[in-house]
C-alpha cells in the first residue's frame, strides 16, 4: 500500500496488523492508540502529517517504521504539500455569544492533556439541547475537533484571549 503525509492513521492500521505497534514505537504520545475507543475517535481523522506534529516527530520517522512492513512511501516534495491553514478568530464572536446569552453550558478543558479535551467536548455535545451552546475554555484551538464538529452538523466560533487561552462557542447549525 502506498502512503504519504496525507494518509490517515486508520487507513494504515487497516492495511497491516503490525502497523499499530510500528506507529506507537515512533513516539510515546501514541500509546493512547492502544485504547480502542480513542483509536476509533482519532485514527480516521488524523493524517501522518498531523500525527507528526502531535508526536513531535517527522513523517520520515513514520516512514522508517512502516516501510519494513511493506508500505510504499510517496515522498511529495515540500512545495507540493498542502499548507496547514490557521484558524482565525471569528469576526462575529460577540453577536454569536449574545445569541445564546442565557443558554450556555460551560466546559473548562484547559488543564487536560490531549485527547481528553476533544473527548470531553464531544461527550458534552451529545447531551447539549438544541437551543443551547457549549462555551469551552481551552488552551489552544483544537484543530482535530473542528472536522468532527462539521461532521456532526455543529458550528463554532473562536476567540483567542491570550497565549495559551482560547474560548470556543459550539452550537448546532
Amino acid at each position: 500500500m502506498q502512503i504519504n503525509t496525507d494518509t490517515k492513521i486508520e487507513t494504515i492500521l487497516q492495511a497491516h496488523p503490525d502497523a499499530l505497534n510500528a506507529i506507537i514505537s515512533v513516539s510515546s504520545k501514541f500509546n493512547k492508540l492502544r485504547n480502542p475507543v480513542l483509536r476509533k475517535l482519532m485514527a480516521p481523522r488524523v493524517s501522518l502529517n498531523m500525527a507528526s506534529k502531535v508526536g513531535n516527530c517527522s513523517p520520515e520517522d513514520f516512514y522508517k517504521k512502516l516501510e519494513p512492513l511493506g508500505f510504499v512511501i510517496d515522498r511529495l516534495p515540500k512545495a507540493a504539500m498542502p499548507a496547514v491553514e490557521a484558524v482565525p478568530d471569528s469576526s462575529d464572536w460577540e453577536e454569536s455569544l449574545a445569541r445564546f446569552e442565557d443558554r450556555l453550558e460551560t466546559l473548562d478543558v484547559r488543564t487536560l492533556e490531549m485527547p481528553q479535551p476533544m473527548i470531553r467536548i464531544l461527550f458534552a455535545l451529545e447531551s447539549l439541547p438544541e437551543s443551547k451552546a457549549l462555551f469551552v475554555h481551552h488552551k489552544r484551538i483544537p484543530v482535530f475537533l473542528l472536522p468532527e464538529l462539521k461532521d456532526r452538523n455543529m458550528d463554532y466560533r473562536i476567540k483567542t484571549i491570550s497565549e495559551g487561552e482560547v474560548n470556543m462557542l459550539i452550537f448546532r447549525k
